[in-house]
């Protein structure tokens, strides 16, 4: 987002908290609303002294951005969609207060979901695709004789040594496992290579999703790709002659 305003005048709220401004942080010390939690307070004060004519956000699952304009009526705000969302957005968003809920501008992946930011927030609604997407330009190349699957590799359930057996029962695993057998059987027969695209860097457990991948396709002929940093993903879908995704937002943005 930052890449996007590199030619207008802004400044950038950390609300994962890793940066604070001491400035502000003083002064949510010495005034604090006991209705509110001390960072929600900090995000009010930094608004505050800021003084914006606009705040976006691409956590769009943050139930607290929804009730800036509550507090700053005179702002403008404006969501960015940053994932595709398998539920409804009030089920997405965990805490979300509706009733006092409210945003000007909805940038989303399409005009469905775009349909549900109208209705809840009673806002204008943009569809513009994948903002991360629309930053990276497709490549014009010769389609490879390979196809390339996304993976859809459990991050919440924990790795087993012993031949995975905690995988066995989620059904996530179950379904992409089906999948990966009938794709990887399409491939021997087309004689096209079979190439597994991670969510994790090299670096981020990287090699957990590779154990996994290795056990549910140990019956085929597949290469792992490797991946040093997350935007690596799209340039290495540009050369493939297809591409396959089960349920993930990125498998969208491949359209």
């Amino acid at each position: 987002l930052k890449k996007n305003l590199k030619n207008f005048k802004f400044n950038s709220l950390d609300v994962r908290q890793k940066e604070l401004n001491i400035y502000i942080l003083f002064k949510t010390i010495f005034n604090f609303s006991n209705n509110r939690s001390f960072f929600e307070n900090y995000i009010i004060n930094y608004i505050e002294s800021a003084n914006p004519k606009i705040i976006i956000t691409i956590i769009d699952t943050n139930p607290f951005f929804y009730l800036i304009k509550k507090f700053f009526p005179h702002i403008k705000t404006i969501v960015i969609q940053n994932a595709s969302r398998s539920k409804t957005i009030k089920e997405n968003i965990q805490y979300l207060n509706v009733k006092d809920s409210k945003v000007d501008y909805a940038l989303t992946f399409g005009d469905s979901i775009g349909l549900e930011y109208k209705k809840l927030f009673k806002c204008k609604n943009v569809t513009i695709g994948s903002f991360k997407n629309n930053n990276f330009k497709v490549k014009k190349k010769t389609k490879n004789n390979f196809i390339i699957h996304i993976s859809n590799f459990p991050t919440g359930v924990p790795f087993y040594e012993n031949k995975l057996q905690s995988y066995h029962q989620d059904k996530r695993v179950k379904n992409e496992r089906f999948f990966l057998n009938i794709l990887a059987n399409f491939c021997k027969k087309k004689k096209l290579e079979l190439f597994i695209l991670p969510k994790k860097t090299n670096s981020n457990k990287g090699h957990i999703e590779r154990e996994y991948y290795d056990y549910l396709l140990k019956s085929h002929n597949f290469q792992y790709l490797s991946k040093e940093h997350a935007h690596e993903n799209y340039r290495k879908i540009d050369g493939a002659r297809f591409v396959t995704s089960i349920n993930s937002s990125f498998g969208l943005e491949a359209l």
